[in-house]
């Protein structure tokens, strides 16, 4: 925010556009309201219709109104309005409260309908706070008549301090809950109002009054208040049941004959296998190669190598069968070579898996069945497939 050229003589700080300021009506210059300790309502007083009343020191004493005969300097009344606002800024660093309320003096004398009007807002707000004053006294006056009305309903009924605790609603409720209980004869009784032990009734007075007939069951309680008396229930709790033990049956193991017979034969049970996955060989290896390489290391009873399709035929990948117990001797790193990748195998490879040699030769059938005895009698014909049993 950019400020003003002129400065507050008193503060000699510029002005600036949200500050408040008001202009001496002699000489012109404006001071900040906060360096002459003015309020807003001060403001409005010291400013009639646009034009201010407010005047400095030197001005008042220039102008013939002496603000402070014994405190303010005399000055020549042909001075310039160059020395009148030098004058101004010394004089005013020096005022004194007196002079200050000379000047909202001089300004009520000059702006009497302002001063009327702060005069009614004081009053009106007098009033409002009379206003206040008077029904904060009438409800002091009644919240001290109701607990004078409680305090005389306790000191009427002496009960137990158990029975004070009660309050009113809740014994409403424990009454409703119990009469919803009783039979119709007890409800008319205790509801009915009582009657003089002398008096004879008819049946036409009882159905027409609903008056009950003298007794000793109608009591009537002064106070309005019922008492109500608690009893501690005897409740004994059921002894806990018994812990009861499931005992865990062992599993029966079967047992497996060892005897012969020729007059039971019996069938053999089928014999689980298990897949490996072995890639990254040269595309020139056949299954008979990994076939011949496995039955040189390893005594296996079921051997089947079968050669899988690779992508552009860039390396050749294959997947070798066993049986579940063997399965662990080669899914060994110490079988195979360095380099080549080895992973368990799930499922069995689909027809368009399984890799086919193009040239002629390979038209033979895809698996040749070896003995295990001799692996060296295949002659690798087949490189698509390699079994051994």
């Amino acid at each position: 925010m950019v400020a003003c050229r002129d400065a507050c003589p008193i503060c000699d700080k510029p002005f600036y556009g949200k500050q408040k300021f008001i202009r001496c009506g002699v000489c012109e210059v404006r001071s900040h309201c906060a360096c002459l300790q003015l309020g807003e309502a001060e403001q409005a007083t010291l400013t009639a219709e646009g034009e201010s009343i407010y005047k400095y020191n030197a001005c008042a004493n220039s102008s013939g109104i002496d603000m402070d005969p014994t405190n303010s300097p005399g000055s020549p009344s042909n001075e310039g309005a160059n020395e009148g606002a030098t004058s101004c800024a010394s004089s005013n660093q020096e005022a004194s409260p007196l002079i200050f309320v000379s000047n909202q003096l001089e300004a009520i004398r000059h702006n009497g309908q302002c001063i009327v009007q702060l005069i009614e807002s004081l009053v009106d707000m007098v009033t409002n706070l009379a206003k206040e004053v008077a029904h904060s006294k009438n409800d002091n006056f009644l919240l001290k008549e109701e607990i004078r009305n409680l305090h005389s309903h306790v000191e009427a009924s002496p009960r137990s301090p158990r029975e004070q605790r009660i309050l009113p609603v809740e014994t409403s409720r424990k009454e409703t809950a119990s009469n919803q209980h009783m039979p119709s004869a007890a409800l008319s009784t205790q509801a009915s109002p009582a009657v003089p032990a002398g008096t004879t009734l008819s049946y036409r007075d009882i159905a027409v009054a609903g008056v009950s007939p003298p007794g000793p069951t109608a009591l009537p309680d002064p106070d309005g208040f019922k008492s109500v008396r608690y009893r501690n229930g005897n409740t004994t709790s059921t002894p806990a049941a018994s812990a009861v033990v499931n005992k865990v049956k062992l599993r029966r193991q079967p047992r497996i004959g060892i005897s012969s017979s020729q007059s039971l034969p019996v069938v053999k049970k089928a014999e689980r296998s298990k897949a490996l996955s072995v890639s990254w060989f040269s595309p020139k290896v056949t299954a008979d190669d990994v076939h011949k390489s496995l039955k040189e290391q390893l005594t296996l009873k079921q051997l089947v190598c079968t050669k899988l399709k690779t992508k552009f035929n860039s390396y050749s990948s294959f997947h070798i069968s066993v049986l579940e117990d063997e399965f662990s001797l080669i899914n060994s790193t110490g079988v195979w070579p360095s380099g080549c990748l080895i992973a368990p195998y799930y499922g069995k490879p689909t027809a368009d898996q399984i890799f086919t040699a193009s040239t002629p030769e390979a038209a033979a059938p895809a698996a040749a069945v070896k003995p295990a005895a001799n692996p060296a009698d295949n002659n690798g014909a087949n490189g698509g497939s390699s079994t051994s049993t």
